[in-house]
């Protein structure tokens, strides 16, 4: 259920907190630079995909899996997988956790900023040449 929850609702939460910090993006800078911060986004969930293949090959190459041989399981190999499937997502946990606490971006600002930005949309625009 909860594993669900995670999985369900994060893609809805990244891509609304991007639209918010584009929001308020066009209101510092005048210009929509949804682009550069989607690229950025791309770019981090590669990372972060890096990140875990790179996580799996420590756990298993120091827990004595180096070459799969079939019906020969290193005791020490349950430990670290057991830590690869608890720790490792536990980590990530809290340290989103601590970047979301840190997040700016309250249910507030994002309400000014929804007021300005429409504002600023229902503006007349000048021509151009």
């Amino acid at each position: 259920c909860f594993v669900g929850l995670g999985l369900g609702g994060s893609p809805f939460f990244i891509d609304k907190n991007i639209s918010n910090i584009i929001d308020e993006d066009q209101l510092i800078t005048g210009h929509r630079r949804e682009a550069a911060y989607y690229g950025v986004h791309a770019l981090i969930i590669r990372l972060s995909t890096i990140m875990c293949i790179l996580s799996i090959s420590f756990v298993l190459s120091t827990n004595g899996w180096q070459t799969y041989v079939e019906d020969a399981t290193d005791p020490g190999l349950i430990p670290g997988l057991q830590s690869l499937v608890s720790w490792f997502p536990a980590g990530a946990l809290a340290i989103s956790l601590i970047f979301l606490a840190l997040f700016p971006l309250n249910k507030a600002r994002v309400d000014e900023i929804m007021e300005k930005t429409l504002a600023m949309e229902n503006q007349p625009r000048e021509p151009q040449e």
